[in-house]
C-alpha cells in the first residue's frame, strides 16, 4: 500500500525484536515493530518504546469480532455488520500515525471515529493516569461495539470518555464536561486523532486543537477522487490550521471511511461543507 522508510539507527541502539514472549497485540504481529520506524530521528526510539509498551498492555484481539480473531494480520480488518460496512485500519498503519501524534503523558486527546476501541485504549495507556482521551463515533452500532471492547480495560477505561455523536456538533463546553474540567481551563485538545478520511478540516473541529497542538487525519487528495486519501499533520501556523507531509517519507495512500455528519432528517451524510485552512 505504501513504501514507507526504515530507520537506520546503529545495532546497539535497534529496538530489540527478540525478547520472548511477546505480549499483547504483538503477540499476534511480532513483527510490526521493525516496520514502525520512520525516520531514525534519536527522539523515535522513546516514542517507538512508549508504543512498544502500549502494544504489550492492550491485545488487538480483544477488539474485533469473534470471527476475526483467529486470522489477525496487518490488513485491515473487519469489524462492522450488514448494515455498516466497517474495517479496523491497517494496524501499522494506525502505529505511524500514533508516532506522528507523539502522545504524551498528562496530555488530552479527542479521538473522531473510535470504532473498534483499539486506538482509543492505546491512546489512554499513551496519556498516563493524569491525560485524558475523548472518544467519539456516530455509529450506534459501531459505537457500542468499540464501548464494550474497551470495558475490558477498567484502568484505562476510567481515562476515557466516549460519546456516541456528531464530531462536528463538540464545542469546548462539552469538551469542559467531558474532561471534569472548568470551561475556562479548557482551550482544547493537546492532540486530534481522526480516523475518517476529509477533505476539508470543519471549522468546528479546527478550534477544538490547541495552538501548540497537533492533529493526524487521512485528508481526501482531491474531490474527484473521492476514495483516495493520504495521511497527513494538521498545525497551527498563525491564525490558520494548516495541513503537511508527516515525516513519514513516502506519502502514505489509505482508503478510510468518509468523516459523516447527521443531517435534520438523521441520515448520515459526507460533511465536506464549512472548512477550515488548506
Amino acid at each position: 500500500m505504501y513504501n514507507a522508510s526504515r530507520m537506520s539507527l546503529d545495532r546497539n541502539d535497534h529496538v530489540d525484536n527478540s525478547l520472548p514472549p511477546k505480549r499483547g497485540t504483538l503477540k499476534h504481529l511480532p513483527g510490526m515493530v521493525d516496520r514502525m520506524a520512520i525516520t531514525g530521528n534519536p527522539g523515535e526510539k522513546e516514542k517507538i518504546n512508549a508504543l512498544i509498551e502500549a502494544l504489550e498492555a492492550v491485545d488487538i484481539a480483544d477488539f474485533l469480532p469473534e470471527g476475526v480473531k483467529g486470522r489477525i494480520v496487518d490488513s485491515p480488518m473487519p469489524i462492522g455488520n450488514e448494515e455498516y460496512q466497517v474495517n479496523m485500519t491497517r494496524p501499522l498503519l494506525s502505529m505511524k500515525m500514533l508516532l506522528e501524534l507523539d502522545v504524551g503523558p498528562g496530555q488530552t486527546v479527542l479521538e473522531i471515529g473510535y470504532g473498534s476501541g483499539f486506538v482509543t485504549a492505546l491512546l489512554a495507556h499513551l496519556v498516563g493516569p493524569q491525560g485524558r482521551v475523548v472518544g467519539l463515533e456516530i455509529h450506534p452500532d459501531i459505537a457500542k461495539f468499540g464501548e464494550q471492547n474497551i470495558g475490558k480495560y477498567p484502568e484505562l477505561k476510567r481515562r476515557i470518555k466516549l460519546y456516541t455523536d456528531d464530531a462536528a456538533l463538540l464545542t469546548r463546553t462539552s469538551v469542559a464536561q467531558a474532561l471534569g474540567a472548568q470551561q475556562q481551563t479548557v482551550k482544547g485538545f493537546d492532540r486530534i486523532f481522526c480516523a475518517a478520511q476529509m477533505l476539508k478540516i470543519p471549522d468546528s473541529i479546527a478550534v477544538l486543537l490547541e495552538r501548540d497542538g497537533v492533529m493526524i487525519l487521512p485528508k481526501q487528495h482531491e474531490a474527484r477522487l473521492p476514495h483516495i486519501a493520504y495521511i497527513k499533520k494538521a498545525v497551527w501556523f498563525g491564525d490558520k490550521l494548516i495541513t503537511i507531509n508527516p515525516g513519514i517519507g513516502h506519502p502514505m495512500p489509505a482508503i478510510f471511511i468518509p468523516f459523516m455528519r447527521k443531517d435534520e432528517q438523521g441520515r448520515f451524510v459526507q460533511n465536506n461543507g464549512e472548512t477550515h485552512g488548506k
